[in-house]
């Protein structure tokens, strides 16, 4: 079936959009002495990420989630976690280092040399995705409510701003509000020097009050970009549309979409990017309910809950299996891969 058509079951789904389905869970991996850190399923393969004590390992794992590779990182290392950079590499990110993994002749797992961070936020950190013509960066202006996008152009050299998302709303009011604060600056002024106590007390007051601003006030806007097949597809929840551009960053249609206005809407859309399908994901009480939305409309046309696992981690949606980690048992000292059909 071609992506952007809908099925017979699609067609019935329709017509049934209250429906909620909940398909039986499996597990995909579990180890009996490590405990699972992190996970990747994607177009790279699968990875798992174990830890015990202050050990690390890397298992590759096959289509029936058995290990086909098996790597043991002998550097020293902390809050080690995997990253997918915009490019689609993977990577374990320390919190120094970058290291690309690779699958080489389909079993032999290798990590290439340490990058430094200032890699990642050189090249990665800020972007979004890329095509043919290049990377997509974005950038958060205005207290997180203005986010832009641009486009590379690797003849020229040069990067196109191609689309503008913005609460303007919301961008004056946080302007106002910061107008009225103390000074923050003060705090920096009178550290290291000879002040009395009532300068004291009014820095401290200014940096609580800074603090308090950008950590509970400021709520940057959710509108995250994906590309697929050298289309991109930028979420614009504040206007209400998602909007798709070509490789040249040309918009070339704008769909209303109005998913995110339920009650226990969650800012997450996922990508499978093997089925080429969008999720949207709604929860409530912990129970997280995944939303499949039709190619065309971008309408919700499927529910699909993960029961009994209330707050799993970090979901990931492909070839129609939502993976997520958890712990089956409160007394259990590991953790397990689960996964559970979506379609």
């Amino acid at each position: 079936m071609p992506f952007g058509s809908l099925s017979q079951e699609d067609s019935l789904i329709l017509d049934l959009d209250e429906v909620t389905f909940s398909f039986q869970k499996e597990i995909a991996y579990t180890d009996a002495d490590f405990f699972i850190t992190d996970f990747y399923v994607g177009e790279r393969g699968c990875f798992v990420l174990l830890k015990r004590f202050s050990k690390y390992r890397v298992y590759s794992l096959d289509e029936n989630m058995q290990p086909t590779g098996m790597l043991t990182i002998d550097f020293k290392a902390k809050r080690l976690k995997f990253f997918e950079d915009c490019l689609g590499f993977v990577h374990l990110m320390s919190q120094d280092s970058l290291y690309q993994l690779e699958v080489i002749n389909d079993y032999d797992l290798v990590i290439w040399e340490a990058n430094p961070m200032s890699v990642y936020y050189r090249y990665f950190r800020n972007c979004a995705g890329s095509n043919k013509e290049g990377m997509i960066t974005k950038r958060k202006l205005n207290f997180g409510q203005t986010m832009a996008y641009y486009q590379q152009r690797k003849q020229e050299r040069t990067y196109k701003r191609i689309y503008t998302v913005e609460d303007s709303l919301e961008r004056r009011s946080l302007e106002r509000q910061f107008v009225d604060l103390p000074d923050a600056g003060l705090f920096e002024a009178v550290h290291g020097a000879e002040i009395d106590s009532t300068m004291l007390r009014r820095a401290r007051s200014a940096y609580q009050s800074s603090h308090f601003f950008y950590r509970h006030v400021v709520k940057p806007i959710y509108n995250p970009l994906f590309v697929k097949k050298d289309t991109t597809y930028i979420f614009d929840h504040v206007n209400d549309k998602v909007v798709i551009l070509c490789d040249t960053g040309r918009v070339v249609r704008q769909i209303p979409i109005d998913y995110h206005h339920a009650k226990h809407w969650e800012e997450a859309v996922l990508l499978d990017k093997d089925q080429l399908r969008f999720y949207t994901m709604e929860e409530k009480g912990g129970v997280q309910t995944y939303c499949m939305l039709s190619s065309q409309k971008f309408e919700v046309i499927k529910r699909s809950q993960i029961t009994e696992h209330a707050y799993p981690e970090k979901v990931i949606i492909y070839k129609g299996y939502a993976y997520y980690l958890y712990k089956s048992d409160l007394e259990d000292n590991l953790n397990k891969l689960f996964r559970q059909r979506m379609i």
